[in-house]
């Protein structure tokens, strides 16, 4: 409609720039023949109207084509200006006028240019954005200004069950979390990064994050979002506890012996040397207790070594046979087990059986089941140690008949320096890292181990290693 009014006001204006002169000449003509020679005004009436009409018609078809060459190019640049305003970035203009439209179509059209590569930019910062957000491993959460969640990547959607329909749900509906709420009403407050340790109990499962949350100002600037980052720092945060007991019971361990140590050496010196029953006694005790204290060392030293990556790749596994292995570890334990009179059985098949192993590592975990068995284990006691050969593994089981375990106690039995009863423990020369150090062979080995005990009614481990290759093909 606006196309036509211009039209419209161009032809007007053209038959009037054409008409009203010839018209005005064209009066002035009929006036001077009439007042002249009024006998052949008639005749020259007829001549001038006819050619009044035909100048008139010239005239109107003249200004129709002005008109539709003025407006026709206008037309085309104002439908390309709506499309490329309705989205359709690809549109051009496509005009010859040789005169200043030409220059305005080019203009449009470098417009159009530059929008289309600044918006192709602007979504491909956005994919690479959305891409880093959904394969990071921290949890990415945007919240509004009343703690109802937005947005979440991946990651957050899998640590805290989320789904699809939980957002625009509250935090405290979505998460279950005061803290989480503590937090983003205090983010909302502060206009500086907020960082929080958060501890959160989330479905029986005790995670711990590093939080950290920016207020984001909207585009009304009345309100603001907030961005909230959770970094899950659980393992770490008990590594860093397991080390600081860690280091507290190695302290503790080591000082027990050698307070002992010093105190009867100090008894010593105050005169107890003379008595010689006396100084063969404390003698005794400190060497028995430097004794302990060299083999909580030297467990210390190879519990080192086993979490050593270093090291593990150094270890190469051979076919070890296991019946030579069981007899040397009764043999050296034979001592001990004599010593309480218990009854030791062992059921293994009568032919030749081979384990993929370290021959140390694999001796060490027997002797370490074995001499706990029978610490363990009262006087008269039974000790069962079974081999049983599966598919592509061997299962070794060490039973005893001993103290047994509380159900309680078994996830811990395998860290360092536990221990369920201290006071017994001690009594019976344990240091708390042979478990340990079992666990960690079977690890770097490619093996497993179970428990399964009750109090009193015995202790049972079970621990797998594959067999060795060529006893599979046989």
């Amino acid at each position: 409609m606006q196309r036509r009014s211009i039209r419209n006001r161009l032809i007007f204006n053209s038959l009037a720039l054409a008409l009203l002169p010839l018209a005005a000449f064209a009066a002035y003509i009929f006036w001077y023949v009439y007042s002249v020679n009024p006998d052949d005004f008639s005749h020259l009436f007829f001549i001038l109207s006819v050619a009044f009409i035909v100048t008139a018609l010239l005239a109107i078809i003249l200004s129709i084509n002005l008109a539709e060459n003025f407006t026709a190019p206008l037309e085309t640049i104002t439908t390309a200006a709506r499309r490329i305003a309705a989205g359709r970035l690809y549109e051009r203009v496509h005009v010859r006028t040789g005169n200043e439209i030409d220059i305005l179509a080019l203009a449009l059209n470098n417009l159009a240019s530059r929008l289309e590569d600044k918006l192709e930019e602007i979504s491909a910062e956005k994919q690479k954005l959305q891409l880093i957000l959904e394969h990071m491993d921290n949890a990415v959460m945007l919240f509004d200004s009343h703690g109802c969640l937005l947005e979440a990547n991946r990651s957050a959607f899998s640590w805290f069950n989320l789904s699809s329909a939980m957002l625009g749900q509250h935090n405290l509906n979505a998460l279950g979390s005061s803290q989480v709420d503590s937090a983003l009403r205090d983010a909302l407050q502060s206009d500086r990064l907020q960082q929080r340790t958060l501890r959160i109990n989330f479905q029986g499962t005790k995670k711990i994050f590093q939080a950290s949350l920016v207020g984001l100002p909207t585009k009304t600037g009345i309100s603001k979002n907030v961005l909230a980052v959770f970094h899950d720092i659980t393992s770490l945060t008990l590594l860093q506890e397991r080390q600081a007991d860690f280091v507290a019971n190695a302290s503790h361990e080591l000082s027990t012996p050698l307070t002992a140590i010093r105190g009867f050496a100090e008894t010593l010196v105050d005169g107890a040397a003379d008595n010689v029953a006396d100084s063969r006694h404390f003698a005794a005790i400190i060497l028995s207790e430097a004794e302990r204290m060299q083999r909580l060392v030297q467990e210390l030293l190879q519990l080192a070594k086993i979490e050593s990556v270093e090291y593990r790749q150094q270890i190469v596994t051979v076919p070890v046979h296991v019946q030579p292995v069981v007899a040397a570890v009764l043999k050296e334990l034979s001592p001990a087990w004599h010593g309480k009179n218990l009854s030791l059985l062992v059921e293994q098949p009568s032919e030749a059986i081979l384990v993929q192993a370290s021959p140390d590592w694999f001796k060490q975990i027997l002797v370490n089941l074995v001499d706990n068995a029978i610490k363990y284990t009262p006087d008269e006691g039974r000790i069962l140690i079974a081999v049983v050969t599966q598919k592509d593994q061997l299962q070794f089981t060490v039973r005893d008949s001993g103290i047994g375990i509380p159900a309680e106690d078994l996830p811990r039995i395998f860290d360092r320096f536990y221990r369920i009863d201290k006071a017994r423990s001690r009594a019976v020369s344990g240091t708390g890292l042979g478990l340990a150090i079992v666990k960690y062979i079977l690890d770097a080995l490619g093996g497993t181990i179970e428990v399964m005990s009750s109090p009193d009614s015995g202790t049972t481990f079970t621990f797998t290693l594959p067999a060795a290759q060529n006893q599979i093909a046989e």
